[in-house]
């Protein structure tokens, strides 16, 4: 189950922050955490099997996981394991009023 892996990697130190993607679909979670933390975001979603809109828009049950990039294996490792489907889909950027938002669709 996946909110207990949530929490072993949480309560291990490894997750910088997360937010749920049933309320807004993963644009809201993505733009929000993007506001909150004050960070500009670098974000691909072509990779994957579903076309971007249906990715950025679903309201489905989810988790949307900032994590440090030197804790990141470790992290999908956790997941994995539990044979819970986890993917990365991009970065966090600078910090500051200023900072950028890129997204990538095709």
């Amino acid at each position: 189950m996946h909110p207990i892996i949530i929490l072993i990697v949480s309560l291990a130190g490894k997750l910088v922050s997360g937010h749920d993607v049933s309320d807004g679909g993963l644009i809201t979670a993505l733009l929000e955490m993007s506001f909150a933390g004050v960070h500009g975001l670098a974000i691909n979603v072509t990779s994957l099997a579903v076309h971007p809109i249906h990715i950025l828009f679903a309201e489905e049950v989810g988790w949307l996981l900032e994590v440090s990039p030197e804790l990141e294996d470790s992290v999908k490792e956790a997941f994995t394991t539990a044979d819970v489907p986890v993917v990365c889909i991009g970065s966090t950027g600078s910090k500051g009023m200023n900072s950028k938002v890129n997204y990538f669709i095709v």
